[in-house]
């Protein structure tokens, strides 16, 4: 008598794939619910709630390593699935506020704004638990594809659809480049899951060498390390500032998830080298930054080269000082780029230049101090959480004796004290509302809502010579004071005892 098949999913399994579940039926519901009934508010308190779903059943759901062929959860896939559903809620209340400030006349839907943002989380979700080369495509171009969307989403702006070509053409060179790391791989190992290329290190075979190098660039490319880091500039400046957050923070953080499984199989010194040419490339190039978007572009290729030393030095430390860079560096990226969200120019679109913030405090303190607090702690100073992440990347490099490495990132930080101590000094200075405006203004208005009817070009809108205003033309609702409340805590808190975060991901 033939036994019946065994199921291929039990209850543990479905139980595990709980967090994708939510997220991918919650993206279904949301189509549906927009298909049905246009409205904003709506279409926002739903996608508050998947990620809220998926928040909880992330924390129940069970741990299995080997969950199917494709896929696995464990202790890795839960902390970062539990970071990408966080940064989708903090992102949520910017994006809520950006498109609030659309005229209801615009042509350009909102509602599949949420959509896309709750696609971009899946996609990183996916990218967090992947095993197999098949996920790790499945989840990264899924996240991608909405990128694109989001970037662009603005269509009436001719700065947001020439990020989007750009981010479209480069990132398919990306994606085929690391196809072909991909096929090299398979050719060196005649496997496609990660365990069979960590069985292979790259040093041995010129097949699994070169895959390897190809693979590292594609998502050297995603992480904006340098030399791949030309796009960042231009899209983070064109894209609308709740989409570059987006870009910034959890895209980067769903690629560092995959680095965590993959390093092993990478060419170490390559990695090293990478990583310091971020540290140094990044913070000088943002020294003559005069525009706050292309600073914290600049910013983040330093901050990933930062956090690649502990990832690829391994050790003791390690570990702690991955998850406390990621969570510095998320909170301090949402917190940079809501300023942009919140206060706009005078003229329409975003505050862009150093000058629009000369004098800030004066007339927002709030804001001034919560940028200041960024600002401060991406530089790493003590009290805020960026000291104890960029020391325990210290620490890991010592603990390594990677003396080089230890000198690039004291190098790279002294740099980088300079330019965030220029931008926070400028917050409390004395305004100068007749200093006369430049003579361009290249991503003024990049990433605004459109106004009806509008058909110039986003770039040509002319440059503020006024301070800040002293209230933002849409007012905040309470999820925004919450969501800053939120990460002044986490910036401040953590930094004076960071303590419970360790303990909860060792918790994890």
């Amino acid at each position: 008598m033939t036994q019946p098949p065994a199921a291929l999913l039990d209850a543990q399994a479905l139980a595990a794939l709980g967090p994708l579940l939510a997220l991918g039926g919650g993206c279904v519901l949301l189509m549906l619910l927009i298909a049905a009934r246009r409205s904003h508010g709506l279409q926002a308190c739903m996608a508050a709630a998947v990620l809220l779903l998926a928040l909880a059943v992330t924390l129940a759901a069970p741990l299995t390593p080997e969950l199917t062929p494709l896929l696995r959860f464990d202790a890795w896939a839960r902390a970062l699935t539990l970071l990408f559903v966080l940064l989708g809620l903090g992102l949520l209340p910017l994006f809520r506020h950006w498109l609030r400030q659309w005229p209801a006349s615009l042509a350009t839907p909102r509602e599949e704004a949420y959509l896309l943002l709750l696609l971009a989380v899946f996609g990183a979700a996916v990218l967090g638990g992947a095993r197999h080369a098949a996920s790790l495509l499945l989840g990264l171009e899924t996240m991608t594809l909405a990128l694109f969307a989001l970037i662009g989403y603005p269509r009436r702006g001719a700065a947001a659809l020439e990020a989007t070509l750009k981010y479209l053409l480069l990132s398919a060179a990306a994606s085929a480049t690391l196809l072909l790391g991909m096929a090299l791989l398979y050719a060196a190992t005649g496997r496609l899951d990660f365990a069979g290329w960590v069985a292979t290190p790259a040093a041995e075979g010129s097949l699994a060498r070169a895959g390897g190098l190809l693979l590292l660039g594609g998502l050297g490319f995603k992480l904006s390390l340098v030399p791949f880091h030309l796009w960042t500039p231009e899209v983070y400046a064109g894209a609308p500032a709740p989409v570059s957050a987006t870009l910034s923070a959890l895209a980067k953080a769903a690629v560092v998830g995959l680095l965590l499984r993959l390093a092993p199989a990478l060419d170490t010194s390559m990695l090293a080298a990478l990583a310091l040419l971020s540290i140094v490339g990044g913070n000088l190039l943002a020294l003559r930054s005069t525009e706050l978007k292309r600073l914290l572009a600049f910013s983040s290729i330093a901050q990933l080269g930062y956090l690649l030393v502990p990832l690829l030095l391994g050790g003791a430390l390690a570990g702690e000082a991955v998850w406390l860079n990621l969570a510095a560096y998320g909170l301090a990226t949402l917190a940079a780029f809501a300023l942009p969200t919140l206060l706009p120019a005078p003229e329409g679109g975003e505050r862009q230049r150093l000058a629009d913030y000369r004098g800030l405090y004066a007339q927002s303190p709030a804001l001034a101090l919560l940028l200041a607090l960024t600002l401060l702690s991406l530089a790493g100073i003590p009290l805020t959480l960026g000291f104890p992440a960029k020391l325990y990347v210290l620490l890991a490099a010592v603990e390594a004796q990677a003396w080089w490495l230890l000198g690039g990132v004291l190098l790279g930080s002294a740099v980088g004290l300079y330019y965030y101590l220029r931008w926070t000094l400028t917050l409390f200075a004395a305004p100068e509302p007749d200093e006369p405006a430049p003579d361009s203004t290249a991503s003024a208005g990049s990433g605004a809502a459109p106004t009806a009817g509008a058909t110039a070009p986003a770039t040509t809108a002319p440059a503020t010579t006024a301070p800040a205003t002293t209230a933002p033309a849409t007012p905040w609702g309470g999820d925004v004071l919450l969501l800053l409340g939120v990460l002044a805590l986490g910036l401040l808190g953590l930094g004076l005892w960071p303590q419970p975060l360790l303990n909860a991901l060792t918790g994890l």
